[in-house]
């Protein structure tokens, strides 16, 4: 088994060194300019104890907010059936 893992570890270092500079530093870029758009939180699954860091961008944050928007409408809508205004 370590033996594998030294391979797996020589291959993915020889590898490596192979690429381009030029293009190991866009990669590099490019990373950090999704790591600045990236919002980073410690949440727990559930059913869990564990905390998991979970990176997002605030437009995908903005999504799944509106997606479960969407849905507890449409739940509410079933099960009332409101139309979504309220009449007092």
């Amino acid at each position: 088994m370590k033996k594998l893992l030294i391979v797996a570890a020589v291959a993915l270092a020889i590898g490596g060194c192979a690429g381009n500079k030029s293009d190991g530093q866009v990669a590099a870029n490019n990373q950090s300019a999704e790591r600045d758009d990236m919002i980073c939180r410690a949440e727990r699954t559930t059913g869990s104890m564990l905390k998991m860091k979970k990176c997002k961008t605030q437009a995908q944050i903005d999504a799944e907010r509106e997606e479960a928007r969407n849905t507890m409408h449409t739940i509410h809508s079933s099960i009332t059936g409101a139309t979504g205004t309220d009449k007092r």
